[in-house]
């Protein structure tokens, strides 16, 4: 089944409709954004058009990067069948970085949504030891620091000032690791940047029998094709879930939407908030999912489960999970 303007490709895979990863699927940060990012070589090729990784595109993924532009111009949303939360309880987002305009749009949804918490996977900002960049974000989120309901976790280019700016001080955080109890379920703020002693030491001391729900940066088994699983990550924090029982995990770092089931822990990246987007790797299975955009999670919560969907600026719900703490019931594309 093909979607309004073939922006995203669906397969029929085990009674309900799945997104297929399309290699190349993307929108060009130099289309949008000219001259900018120019101190982040680390992330984007020296044309700052796609990440590294998307160098052997095919010619037909390449091109969909044009029906995303001409989609957005446009105005369209995608149809959906996804029926939408009655409630939504918290919101999760990451990687807003430099572009500011697609930022708001995403802030101004989860703002409808009038969600009681919002967690943020990492990446406010292109450049953290740059007073103006927070100084520039610092108005999007001021309905955020009103009700002090941000939760924000340490990426990468935050820098040094991850937990001493601006952002942090108007919350009243400046932790690089912490937990929130929120809905029944303990959130778990970590700093994937810097896997220190000191942090591994809190971590394990955490006591069981919580339902525990990991947010942080760099993900360890990723879908989108952009960094690599992080191996410090995989050795020093994935055992430590397995010890607590954790069942959902969210991420950011790789710029888009993606979710994975490892060891029956679902792990979600949501780094779609404004970074130049990379494009989706392959998809195998009914337990994996991608979608190169921009876009926020707004999540249910319930005694012993959590519904998520994944929300486009424009309103269209592309994806839908639930995780309960007995078992992973049912994830669904539709």
């Amino acid at each position: 089944m093909k979607l309004r303007n073939q922006v995203f490709i669906f397969l029929l895979v085990g009674g309900y409709t799945r997104i297929l990863a399309v290699p190349g699927l993307e929108k060009s940060w130099q289309a949008i954004h000219p001259g900018t990012e120019i101190t982040c070589t680390s992330c984007h090729n020296s044309n700052f058009l796609f990440p590294p990784s998307n160098n052997n595109a095919t010619p037909e993924g390449k091109a969909k990067y044009q029906e995303i532009l001409t989609h957005r111009k446009g105005g369209m949303t995608l149809t959906s069948k996804i029926t939408p939360l009655k409630k939504i309880d918290f919101a999760v987002f990451g990687d807003s970085r430099s572009d500011l305009e697609t930022n708001r749009k995403i802030v101004n949804q989860i703002i409808k949504d009038s969600p009681e918490a919002v967690f943020h996977t990492g990446d406010m900002v292109a450049n953290g030891d740059m007073e103006s960049q927070w100084n520039d974000v610092f108005p999007i989120y001021e309905t955020f620091y009103a009700k002090k309901n941000l939760y924000h976790a340490c990426g990468n280019h935050e820098e040094s000032h991850c937990t001493k700016n601006v952002v942090r001080k108007a919350l009243e955080n400046e932790k690089a690791f912490y937990t929130v109890d929120f809905k029944g379920f303990t959130f778990i703020a970590l700093d994937s940047n810097q896997i220190t002693a000191e942090q591994l030491r809190w971590l394990s001391h955490l006591p069981n029998g919580k339902r525990y729900i990991p947010f942080f940066h760099h993900p360890p088994f990723p879908v989108l094709a952009g960094h690599n699983g992080n191996e410090g990550v995989i050795k020093n924090f994935v055992p430590q879930f397995k010890r607590l029982g954790v069942k959902l995990v969210f991420l950011g770092h790789n710029h888009g939407y993606d979710r994975n089931v490892i060891d029956g822990i679902t792990y979600i990246t949501t780094g779609g908030g404004g970074a130049p987007l990379y494009p989706c790797g392959a998809v195998r299975g009914p337990q994996q999912a991608c979608v190169s955009d921009y876009h926020y999670l707004r999540c249910g919560a319930e005694k012993d489960r959590i519904e998520c969907q994944t929300k486009l600026i424009d309103g269209s719900l592309v994806d839908s999970v639930t995780v309960a703490w007995d078992s992973v019931i049912k994830s669904s594309s539709k």
